[in-house]
This record gives structure tokens, C-alpha cells and sequence, in this order.
């Protein structure tokens, strides 16, 4: 029988108690906090009082009969017995030879209500003693630096100030405690010493963030400082910190000194200072395996190696981190030549170390974004599953590889299974920056959650506040919503961050296309497709901008090599009904899927009507999306959903109706589309632009010619029309219909004349850039040619 959730497991012992559920150990001399591994490896001893457990039945009781080395068992039997020294209770664990271990605590278990949740919070002295002042403030730093050289802790916890003074109640300060660690100084020049102080700040930053204690700003904004001078406080500010850690690594003649300072950036003051050095002739791993033991000793903190991390300080290990950060650094921008970069980079690394748990995760993760751009996860899925469990079986407590598993069941529209991998992951990693925002995009685009959405990415934009994408993914879901101001500063705000993230160029080149500024859309869609010649996403967003100018001559340049997607869009735009049947029956599934649900449904639409084969192109539709049936799944709390999925499945059902006009598609027809007006009628939230036409698609298919122009010309009135309407609809057959109903005509004259303009406005302003250009250059003087 389980045990029940409300109660909590404490083992009462002879000298103290431990607590199943906090991991802590209390004895005479203090309080212990086990890592997990170590709390089982106990709990098992507890279980079986007086009895020897061997070998094997560690490995299946507290292993679960994962595959480990002996030296593992060894190790946290060793990490257990000095648990059980630090907290007072001797030496009561034994090794038999050739038999096992037996432990000689008695214990009993006792079972306690949980309380109810409390906030956890540390009452500091008014007026401490200089000895506690300094204890409290260098616990952090020297755990820090301690975490640093690669391994984890058994936390000393027991903070009781100095007699006399608890009794003087103090400011209560909230946990967590906010850190950021700046990248360390370099003034050595050999390269060994390089990768060590370039290494320093990401193994505290990686380490730290495990421990609950603390949220720990990630390294993409707490790089941004690097070799700049600082003001404390103001860099405090930028990434809502308390306390700064910075340092710096020296080399004194045959010596290697590491300075590392704690700082709070509240008043400027350093809190804590120390200097380590290495008296041999420099050896860079015995100075990092001499900072541990001066730690160990000054706060008699218990090191524990780290399993996933016991080869680090080998010079093998340092080559593959610094694979690993340039592989890390490249991945930041979202080019197609950078990922390219990284994912080489990060094979290196694995090649070097192939128990490098964390560049596997990062491997997964560019090829994650990198199949995002050439839409072909199906095709990688599998190694990233793979990467994500290699990860796994390295390091079972890395928050990140759950992370990264995730978007194997996103890919897969397993959106259970993959919000059940991104919590687990920010369970053990709570300062894992991308877990936040991955959680963010699924609430959102899979449940629908705009308060849940907006919570995550608020999580980490506040733990990442200097990386540019967490901005441009708020910035997405404020367009989405047609809250087009608050987007574009959210863009913008990202392009200030960094001025080469096309991403949020791309964006800012939607919003203008919504608010119909379609000149200004091109512009930014350029300067984006000009940063990475080699996306094909963006140069397909560009094509279909160029159409809405009408610049049919500029958007057949950019389908070059051809694509289908950007071939079925030409033909549209054309009226070429033969290239249009051509590009969507002879083009590749994989590239028709970059066109969306809603524009393939249409397209394939207006393909079946000039061929008579419907059954082809629902065979197609259902090819292109094999998730198609999650349309059928509706749920009326999803009005953001359903307002941008309906309009595809209605397409859907038109589709059908023409296939089968005596079929019984026409109660579902009629009843989407009541359900879909009703959702216009009362959302809060803007409507898609897709939905107009899928209205009056269903009107038509009901013989409805004049509720279908309705429908149009309403939705101009509310401004939700897409600006790519007037050439859609212009070459559609099912709204050939239409030509003679009052006002649909002026409907697509109104479009292209906006098109016109704006075409007009686009050359002009292009030829002013260039005149402009022309006249920065520096005229020759005295014959001189620049």
C-alpha cells in the first residue's frame, strides 16, 4: 500500500532523526543535507536494520538495476559514512568483505502530518558577531566555488547564531536567494589556463542552479559583461540580482592564483573575498582539487563527487568544454550557419568526452531548432530521443535533458507526455531558463493557457533577462492576441539585445503586414532574410510578403531553388491553375508542410475544384498532417485555439462536401461553422484572418453566395482580413461566384489598390536608402579614389 500523501516519512534514531522528505540528517552535531542518491543508499540501510545488503541488492534497491560502476556504490557508500561523521553519529557503517554492508543504527519509522506550506526564510541578528557576519555571508560563495570544481554537496545546515544573540529579531530576508556569476578574468596567456577561467563561471552557474537554495541567472546574460567595467548595482538591476560573483584567475611566477569576491548589489559592498593559490609549479587541475579542499575545510562542507562529473578535471574534459561553449554561444543566434557550426562543435565534444551528459542535451537541442527550420523533426526525432536518455544515463537528475526530451512527444503531439518531461525538469532544475520558455509555447499553442503561458516565459525573462528570445516569444503571444503595441516593444526590445536576431525582425515584419503596412513588413523581412541567406522559412515569408505588394517578379526570385511550398503560392498568385495542381501533387510533403494547415486546405481546395479529384487532395491534406483527426478535439475552454484551428478543419469539411455532396458532411459543415461564429461573436481575444474566408468558404458550399460576401466584407470592416486576401480570393474557383455580388468585386479592387500604394511606398523608400548611401561616401579629393 502507498504511502499516504499527506504524510510525511522521519526515521527516529538513537543520537537524532532523518526526514525522508527534506533528505535531512540531524545528529549531535549538527544537521546534514544528503544528496538524493546518498538519502536512498540511507533509507535502504534503515529499512533493514542489522541485516548485510551486498552489492547487487544496492544496485536494485537503490539503483533500480541501472547499470553503474562499482566504483559508484563505492563512492556513495564513502559519501554516506561521512554524512553520518558530520552529523555526529560516528562511524555506525560497515564494510564485510566479499559480503557487503551492514549499518548499525537503530531506527523507527514515524509517520507526521505535512504541514501546510510555508515560506522559507532566514531571520539574520541586528547585530551579529564579526565571526557569525562572516560565516553567514561566505557560505555562498565558498559553496559556490566549491560546486565549481565539479561537485555536488552534502549541505552543512545548521545556522543557530552565536548564544546570546537569536533572541535579536532582524530583518527577515526571502529565499531564494538571486545570483548571478560574471565570467571570470583571464590575465594568464597559456592556453590550459584559458579553458580554466573560461570554464570557472559556467561550472557555477551549471552546478549552482541544482541546488533549490538559490536562482542562478543563466550564462547567456550573465556573459554579457564579460571584460567590461561594471557598476554593481546596475548590473544588479539588469538581471534582478541581490548578490554578484565575480573573479578572476593570475598566474604569480609559478603559481596560480584564483580571486573570487561575493557582492551585494543592493549597496555595492563586498560581502566576502578570497584568494586561492597553487605553491607547485602550476597544474590546473591540483589548484581546482586544492580550492575544494580549503573549502571543505573552512565551511566542513562534505564533497561529494559528482557521478556524471568524475572525469571533469582531466585535460580531456577541458578540451570538450570548450567544444561544448562554442557550440553553446552559436546556438544563441538561430542562423543557419550557426547551427550548422554548433552541431559540429558539439560532436567534437562528445567525440573528446562521451560522458559529457551536458553537450548531449545541447546536441538535441539544435537539432530540435534546426528541424524546426527545415521542417523535418520526424526525421531527427529519434536522435534526439536517443541524445536526450544518453544524457539521462549520465546524469538521471539533469532538469535539462527532460527538457530536451520533450520536444521528441511535442514533435509527436504527445502534449502530456511532453509537459510531464518539462516540469520534472524544472523540478530538478528550477533555474533552467529555456525549460521555462518551452513550457511557456506549449500552455499556450497546445492548451490554450494564456495566463499559464505568460507566468512561464515571466519565469524566464526574470531568469534570463538579457536573452533577446524569451522577449520575442512574449512578443509572439501578444501578437497572436492582437496586441500589437505591446508586441512590437517586446521585438523591439529583443533587437536591442541583439541587433542580428532575425527572429524578432521576422516578427516585427508580421505585426507591420497585420496593421497593414505592408511596405514596412517587406523591410524587416529583408533585413531578416539578409542576416541568414539560408532560411527557408524566412525566404518563404518574404515570397508571400512580396506577393501582398504585388511584386510577382520579386517573389519568383526568392523561390530559388524551388520549393513547393513557394511554387503553389506563385501559381496562386498567378491564376495558373496547371502549376498550381503541378506544385502541390509533384512537390515534396515535407515542403508543402511549411505552408499552414489553413493555406494548404485552401490551396488543395482550389486544386481539387479544377481537377474533379477530391479524394487526391484530402489523401494529400492527410499525408501533410497526420495529425489531422486533433482538429475533431474540441474544447470549448480553447476559444484561443479553437478560433486558429476551426478555420482549417472547416476548410477540412468543404473539402469533403465537394467530394461527397450527398454525403452527411453537412450537419458538421453547418455546425463548425455556427461554433466558429459564435467564437467571433464572443472572443475576447482577436480573430484570425483565416477565418473570414473559411466562413464564407462554408456560405458558398451552402448555395449562400450573398452570407458568404457578407462575411468578407464584415471582417474588412474589423480590419481581420488577411492582406494576402485580394489574390486569394482573386484565382479561387469556389468564389467565382461571386463576381457579381454587390460589393465583393470592389472588395478586391480595395486590396490591390492598398497593395499599389504600398508597393509604391516600398520603391520609394528604397530609393531614398540608396541615394542616402551614395551620399555617405567619402567624395575623392586631390585625386585620391575611395
Amino acid at each position: 500500500m502507498g504511502w499516504p500523501r499527506n504524510m510525511a516519512k522521519r526515521w527516529l534514531l538513537s543520537k537524532g532523526q532523518f526526514c525522508e522528505e527534506t533528505k535531512v540528517l540531524s545528529g549531535p552535531s549538527g544537521e546534514v543535507s544528503l544528496e538524493p542518491r546518498v538519502a536512498a543508499l540511507l533509507v535502504e540501510f534503515l529499512r533493514h536494520p542489522g541485516e548485510v545488503l551486498s552489492h547487487e541488492d544496492l544496485l536494485t534497491r537503490v539503483w533500480k538495476g541501472r547499470l553503474v560502476s562499482d566504483e559508484a556504490v563505492r563512492r556513495a557508500v564513502s559519501n554516506l559514512r561521512h554524512g553520518l561523521q558530520e552529523a555526529g553519529f560516528g562511524k555506525p557503517l560497515k564494510t564485510l568483505h566479499k559480503k557487503g554492508y551492514l549499518c548499525e543504527l537503530s531506527a523507527e519509522l514515524q509517520e507526521s502530518r505535512k504541514e501546510k506550506p510555508r515560506q522559507v526564510v532566514h531571520h539574520i541578528p541586528r547585530r551579529p558577531s564579526l565571526s557569525w557576519q562572516l560565516l553567514y555571508h561566505s557560505l555562498v560563495i565558498l559553496l559556490l566555488i566549491s560546486l565549481g570544481v565539479g561537485s555536488s554537496v552534502l549541505l552543512w545546515r545548521h545556522f543557530t547564531p552565536p548564544a546570546g544573540e537569536a533572541a535579536h529579531a532582524g530583518p527577515v530576508v526571502e529565499l531564494p536567494i538571486t545570483i548571478a556569476v560574471l565570467p571570470f578574468a583571464n590575465f594568464v596567456e597559456d592556453e590550459e589556463a584559458r579553458l580554466f577561467a573560461d570554464g570557472m563561471a559556467e561550472e557555477l552557474i551549471t552546478l549552482l542552479a541544482r541546488v533549490h537554495l538559490f536562482r542562478v541567472t543563466s550564462r547567456s546574460s550573465s556573459q554579457v559583461y564579460e571584460g567590461e567595467q561594471i557598476d554593481v548595482r546596475e548590473v544588479g538591476r539588469e538581471l534582478g540580482v541581490t548578490y554578484l560573483i565575480e573573479g578572476s584567475v593570475r598566474r604569480e611566477n609559478d603559481r596560480l592564483r584564483v580571486n573570487a569576491a561575493l557582492i551585494n548589489t543592493r549597496t555595492g559592498f563586498q560581502v566576502w573575498a578570497g584568494t586561492f593559490r597553487q605553491d607547485r609549479p602550476a597544474d590546473l587541475l591540483a589548484v581546482q582539487a586544492d580550492i575544494a579542499r580549503e573549502v571543505s575545510r573552512a565551511l566542513r562542507v562534505v564533497l561529494v563527487d559528482d557521478e556524471r562529473r568524475h572525469d571533469q578535471l582531466t585535460p580531456e574534459y577541458l578540451a570538450a568544454r570548450a567544444e561544448y561553449r562554442k557550440g553553446v554561444k552559436l546556438m544563441e543566434s538561430w542562423h543557419s550557419e550557426d547551427v550548422v557550426a554548433a552541431i559540429g562543435h558539439l560532436q567534437r565534444a562528445i567525440s573528446i568526452d562521451p560522458d559529457f551528459a551536458e553537450a548531449y542535451v545541447a546536441l538535441a537541442d539544435v537539432l530540435a531548432t534546426r528541424a524546426s527550420d527545415q521542417n523535418n523533426f520526424p526525421e531527427v526525432a529519434d536522435t534526439i530521443r536517443t541524445l536526450s536518455e544518453r544524457a539521462l544515463e549520465l546524469a538521471p537528475d539533469m532538469g535539462a535533458a527532460y527538457v530536451a526530451r520533450s520536444s521528441v512527444a511535442s514533435g509527436h503531439r504527445d502534449i502530456a507526455a511532453a509537459e510531464a518531461d518539462l516540469r520534472r525538469g524544472l523540478r530538478l532544475s528550477p533555474s533552467y531558463s529555456p525549460g521555462y520558455e518551452r513550457l511557456a509555447e506549449l500552455l499556450f499553442f497546445s492548451r490554450g493557457d494564456v495566463e499559464g503561458a505568460t507566468a512561464m516565459i515571466d519565469q524566464a525573462i526574470a531568469l534570463d533577462p538579457l536573452r533577446p528570445r524569451n522577449y520575442h516569444i512574449k512578443g509572439y503571444f501578444e501578437t497572436f492576441q492582437c496586441h500589437y503595441d505591446e508586441a512590437l516593444k517586446l521585438e523591439k526590445e529583443a533587437l536591442r539585445l541583439e541587433p542580428r536576431f532575425r527572429s524578432a525582425l521576422a516578427s516585427l515584419g508580421s505585426i507591420s503586414g497585420f496593421q497593414g503596412n505592408l511596405a514596412l513588413a517587406v523591410d524587416y523581412l529583408q533585413q531578416a532574410l539578409a542576416m541568414d541567406p539560408a532560411s527557408g522559412w524566412l525566404k518563404l515569408r518574404l515570397l508571400r510578403a512580396q506577393l501582398d505588394l504585388g511584386n510577382l517578379e520579386a517573389a519568383a526570385a526568392l523561390n530559388s531553388p524551388p520549393t513547393a511550398a513557394g511554387s503553389v503560392l506563385l501559381a496562386a498568385f498567378a491564376e495558373d491553375d496547371a502549376a498550381l495542381v503541378d506544385a502541390l501533387y509533384s512537390g515534396d510533403p515535407r515542403e508543402l508542410a511549411m505552408l499552414s494547415p489553413w493555406h494548404l486546405s485552401h490551396f488543395l481546395l482550389h486544386a481539387a475544384l479544377v481537377t474533379g479529384d477530391y479524394d487526391h487532395a484530402q489523401g494529400l491534406l492527410e499525408k501533410v498532417y497526420p495529425d489531422w483527426d486533433e482538429l475533431r478535439e474540441f474544447h470549448s475552454e480553447d476559444h484561443l485555439l479553437l478560433l486558429e484551428r476551426l478555420p482549417a478543419y472547416l476548410n477540412m469539411l468543404v473539402l469533403q462536401r465537394y467530394a461527397n455532396p450527398a454525403g452527411g458532411s453537412v450537419a458538421e459543415l453547418s455546425s463548425v461553422s455556427r461554433s466558429l461564429e459564435q467564437l467571433v461573436e464572443g472572443s475576447t481575444n482577436c480573430v484570425p484572418r483565416a477565418v473570414a474566408i473559411s466562413l464564407a468558404l462554408a456560405e458558398l458550399t451552402a448555395g449562400d453566395s450573398g452570407s458568404a460576401s457578407m462575411q468578407l466584407l464584415q471582417s474588412v470592416r474589423g480590419g481581420q482580413l488577411l492582406p494576402s486576401a485580394w489574390w486569394m480570393l482573386r484565382g479561387h474557383p469556389a468564389f467565382a461566384g461571386l463576381e457579381d455580388v454587390p460589393g465583393y468585386t470592389a472588395l478586391l479592387a480595395e486590396g490591390e489598390a492598398l497593395a499599389s500604394l504600398q508597393r509604391e511606398l516600398h520603391e520609394n523608400l528604397a530609393a531614398e536608402e540608396t541615394e542616402t548611401a551614395g551620399r555617405s561616401e567619402p567624395e575623392a579629393e586631390d585625386g585620391e579614389l575611395y
